[in-house]
């Protein structure tokens, strides 16, 4: 049977490839494409592999948001969380907020885990809350391309995150941590992180990611087809 490749470039050299056999996934053509590019997610060539950090304090929804973009992307879902030494999460458990020394070894771990994933050319979705400056230039030391890792925080009032944490069962981070996380946080600006509004649907959310990283979709693939 005869294999056709499709490929899709767009502005910035971001890409959709795909192979068919037809004429059984080409028979409808347009209607097909579009079809495959919302259910296979948004991929890119000729560019290297991203880190996305989907940061914020205890509560935020990073998990939540990490894991409906993921999908949405089709990459990978890593949650920070499983960075920690076993005497963090004890900490935590106790209702005694981390220091830096507690996260300088939790930081230095992800650090490697994030130059593996660039490394092998895996796009990664990453919940962690990188509540501090340093923290974040922790994540992406050692990286040639500053746009490898790039920073999504979840804002969120104290008031409206303090009820998100109220209604959660399951979870080691306990409610009266939540004013350690607040008076710790360094919020980024515009120029270090895409900041999103945590109070709208998730779907919102991550279509403002989506939109705001220019990941693309199927009808934003469309419109920009057009090549300079």
């Amino acid at each position: 049977m005869p294999v056709v490749g499709l490929a899709l470039s767009v502005n910035r050299c971001w890409t959709m490839a795909a192979v068919y056999h037809a004429p059984n996934r080409l028979q409808d053509g347009a209607e097909r494409w579009h079809a495959w590019v919302r259910r296979e997610g948004v991929r890119r060539c000729g560019a290297v592999s991203m880190v996305i950090v989907v940061m914020g304090v205890s509560g935020s929804g990073k998990t939540v948001v990490g894991e409906a973009l993921a999908r949405r992307l089709n990459w990978v879902l890593e949650d920070a969380d499983n960075w920690h030494p076993a005497s963090n999460i004890e900490k935590m458990h106790s209702g005694a907020a981390l220091t830096d020394e507690d996260r300088e070894p939790w930081l230095r771990a992800l650090n490697r885990a994030i130059r593996n994933w660039v490394g092998d050319k895996r796009d990664v979705v990453l919940a962690c809350s990188a509540l501090r400056k340093w923290h974040r230039n922790a994540l992406r030391a050692g990286l040639p391309e500053r746009e490898s890792v790039r920073f999504v925080y979840l804002k969120g009032t104290y008031e409206e995150i303090g009820r998100r944490l109220s209604l959660r069962v399951g979870h080691f981070m306990p409610e009266s941590l939540l004013k350690s996380q607040f008076a710790a946080l360094e919020e980024p600006d515009s120029s270090e992180a895409l900041v999103v509004d945590v109070s709208h649907p998730v779907a919102t959310v991550v279509d403002s990611i989506v939109t705001g990283l220019r990941l693309g979709s199927s009808t934003r693939l469309e419109s920009r087809r057009k090549l300079p």
